[in-house]
């Protein structure tokens, strides 16, 4: 039980540590690339339409 639980914990810690790296790329490709919360708002009505089978305008 104790192994398993350990196995656990280190998913648990690679997931964390996976998502924050991600967090910390997204974060500086936004500051780099200077995106306004237009071009973001515009990207998510794209997918949220596309999601709903509606045509993505926008």
């Amino acid at each position: 039980m104790t192994k398993k639980l350990n196995q656990y914990t280190v998913i648990g810690w690679m997931v964390a540590l996976s998502s924050l790296i991600l967090f910390a790329c997204s974060s500086l490709r936004h500051a780099l690339f200077q995106s306004t919360a237009l071009d973001l708002a515009v990207f998510d009505q794209w997918i949220y339409l596309a999601s709903i089978d509606a045509p993505p305008i926008s």
